[in-house]
């Protein structure tokens, strides 16, 4: 099982790559629902997309330290985007099937199939982590300690 330390301004998280291509699924589909969005943005968004794909396994880098540059794009990172996709994923109810994980794969030579339903709160919580990586509140270091779970 793969895993990426995602990564922003020399500070991340350890994570496994399926449980953040879905969360990265998510998101891009948020984004892509922002009818004016700024050219960074439409950038950001592409990477994020093809990082939601499973093409960088174990070293994903979907940008935020190219994209996340200033107050203000953070700031509409964190309180538009990821509170709009943590919306959008309540909104499913408690799980997301399986059926429609496997829905999002597109190339089943490098992305598993799933066999059971995940949990809405699991993404929520990657998004949370996300949040803090980008404001500054998590301060993990790639070679730290992994001691939590997603």
């Amino acid at each position: 099982m793969a895993s990426s330390f995602i990564s922003f301004r020399e500070n991340g998280f350890w994570i496994n790559d399926n449980i953040m291509n879905i969360t990265l699924h998510f998101l891009g589909e948020t984004v892509n629902k922002i009818e004016e969005k700024p050219e960074w943005l439409k950038e950001f968004n592409e990477k994020i997309i093809y990082n939601s794909q499973g093409y960088q396994r174990s070293f994903m880098d979907f940008g935020m330290d190219d994209y996340l540059i200033d107050k203000d794009r953070i700031k509409l990172f964190t309180e538009e985007i990821l509170i709009e996709c943590m919306k959008n994923l309540l909104d499913k109810g408690n799980e997301i099937s399986a059926d429609e994980l496997n829905s999002f794969i597109v190339n089943e030579n490098i992305q598993s199939e799933w066999d059971k339903p995940i949990k809405v709160s699991r993404i929520i919580n990657v998004l949370k982590w996300l949040k803090g990586l980008s404001i500054g509140v998590v301060r993990v270091k790639d070679s730290d300690y992994i001691y939590y779970k997603f």
